[in-house]
């Protein structure tokens, strides 16, 4: 038998005429509720459309990952500006769940990291966040704590809470935990990335929670 490994090279165009497609059905979409009014089938396919939108972007992950030895440039990067950027790019995911975030950082914090593969790991935070916030109005919140010359990154939401028996298996490949199988949306990618991420850049990630208390994420 002849194995052909797909390559990101190779799955481009494929990858490319999906968005495409996944635009053209959000943009039809808009236009069906502007003409129809509320359509609980056009909300379906709008639903359906952002979890394709989602698998698609996380396909896409797992390929960049493969080219991370050759797209790693390591700066001095400033915290408060990287955590900014982050939240501004899910700014939408904020109202839309009417989560809000909160950035208590000083602005003389700098660190020496990637800077495109730091903020990707805090969007995938950030989502994670976002989506098992328990209710709306709450907050996502983020601060720093020093210590023996080490700056860690807090990234707290008022969720709905980890299993003690779940803690250490949400950066498996796949794992989505009873809080994944109640919700339809996880693929169990997300902080499974994060953890690969974290540890080709040499930083250290760690996750704290309990059921009906607030999670917290370093």
């Amino acid at each position: 038998h002849l194995i052909h490994t797909l390559s990101l090279h190779d799955a481009l165009p494929i990858l490319h005429n999906m968005k495409t497609s996944i635009t053209v059905i959000d943009l039809a979409c808009e236009k069906g509720l502007k003409e129809l009014g509320d359509n609980s089938v056009i909300d379906d396919i709008i639903e359906e459309n952002n979890k394709l939108q989602d698998n698609l972007e996380e396909t896409l992950d797992l390929f960049r990952l493969d080219e991370f030895a050759k797209d790693y440039i390591p700066e001095k990067i400033n915290l408060r500006e990287l955590v900014a950027t982050a939240v501004n790019n899910k700014k939408r995911d904020f109202i839309y769940s009417k989560v809000y975030p909160k950035v208590i950082i000083d602005k003389n914090y700098y660190i020496y990291t990637d800077k495109k593969w730091s903020k990707y790991m805090l969007e995938q935070i950030i989502t994670n966040a976002i989506k098992y916030s328990e209710k709306e109005n709450s907050y996502v919140t983020f601060s720093v704590v020093e210590e023996n010359n080490y700056i860690t990154l807090s990234i707290e939401d008022k969720g709905i809470g980890i299993r003690k028996e779940d803690i250490s298996r949400v950066f498996q490949a796949f794992f989505t935990g009873s809080n994944g199988r109640k919700n339809k949306k996880s693929s169990g990618i997300g902080l499974y990335m994060v953890k690969l991420v974290s540890d080709e850049l040499g930083h250290e990630i760690h996750i704290k929670s309990k059921v009906g208390d607030r999670k917290s994420v370093v």
